[in-house]
């Protein structure tokens, strides 16, 4: 830069002379402009998937028992189907690309087998199905039963998680949701909400996710020990986090089975850590559980490089406002 005023001010004294040597270097500064900048490239290890890398989900529409009105199978294949798009981890098969639910096929379950070839001719890898199994709805009461002004809406729903490729149902679970609001309307669409939140886990747990740590961020001291307390990993938006999911913290070990000479994955629990903060579309920071308990042997791996350290995204919600057997039991 210093070269280009410099050469300007010999042009305003020489402009005849030093005309062609000045366009030259207009020339370079424009083809390559960041020969000249001061700026460093960012190097930031972005675990971003571009579509050709994600997986391919088919959200299959959404049925009903024939007691429950359609409405409530059509809401929640809405919102789950919302919930898998704005997770940005998967490319999501439109539920219209499907054939069209007869009359009689909205209140039944679908069969696995029927809708398998055409879950393949759209190219997607796995199925999400959904069967409404119970709807009630009323009003709120206290500890002497009184009316609380608030309405409730409970859901059930039978959710399954389909390998297109096999054939075969990996996961088969019935998930609850359920909204409190002032309307009737608010709380079904709470209650869808909830459910659509459950099935994030469910796939979480059939999908589970790994990741890079990025740094440590934060540590403490007792009786002369230093443990981790918070750091930050390499995802985020991306990959479909959100504030409050929780990550599993492991040392895996590889061990060789004599009897079938496959290599087997043993993995240890160390601590689980919840998302404090999406800090972009690659990096999120972490906030450890009971730190002075687990910190010290997670610290240790970290300082001395240990690559048997594996960061784990499961699906499981903060385990402080509900536990995983809760989630599961709809509790």
């Amino acid at each position: 830069m210093e070269k280009f005023y410099f050469t300007l001010l010999k042009i305003l004294k020489h402009p005849s002379s030093l005309l062609r040597e000045f366009l030259g270097l207009v020339f370079v500064l424009g083809l390559y402009p960041s020969a000249f900048s001061t700026q460093q490239p960012i190097d930031n290890q972005s675990s971003y998937q571009n579509d050709k890398e994600k997986t391919v989900v088919a959200i299959y529409p959404f049925t009903t028992h024939k007691s429950y009105r359609y409405e409530h199978a059509a809401g929640l294949g809405n919102a789950v189907e919302a919930g898998f798009v704005r997770s940005g981890r998967f490319v999501v098969v439109e539920r219209n690309q499907f054939d069209a639910l007869s009359e009689e096929d909205r209140f039944q379950e679908v069969s696995a087998t029927e809708i398998i070839n055409q879950a393949k001719r759209l190219g997607a890898k796995i199925i999400v199905t959904g069967h409404v199994v119970g709807v009630s709805e009323g009003r709120m009461l206290d500890s002497r039963r009184r009316p609380t002004g608030k309405l409730f809406t409970d859901v059930s729903v039978s959710f399954k998680i389909i390998d297109v490729e096999t054939g075969a149902i990996e996961m088969s679970e019935t998930i609850n949701g359920r909204g409190i609001d002032q309307t009737t309307a608010a709380a079904t669409q709470a209650a869808y909400q909830e459910i659509d939140r459950l099935a994030r886990a469910h796939v979480g747990m059939y999908m589970p996710q790994r990741f890079a740590l990025m740094s440590v961020e934060s540590t403490n001291e007792r009786k002369g020990e230093e443990f981790l307390e918070s750091f930050k990993i390499w995802a985020g938006s991306d990959n479909g986090l959100q504030q409050g999911d929780v990550l599993q913290i492991y040392q895996v070990t590889l061990l060789n089975n004599p009897n079938t000479q496959e290599t087997v994955e043993e993995k240890r629990l160390l601590g689980e850590a919840s998302i404090t903060e999406i800090n972009s579309g690659s990096t999120s920071t972490c906030r450890l559980y009971q730190a002075r308990r687990n910190g010290g042997t997670i610290l240790d791996l970290i300082n001395n490089g240990d690559e048997s350290l594996v960061i784990e995204y499961q699906g499981s919600l903060d385990p402080e406002k509900k536990s995983l057997q809760d989630i599961l039991l709809g509790n």
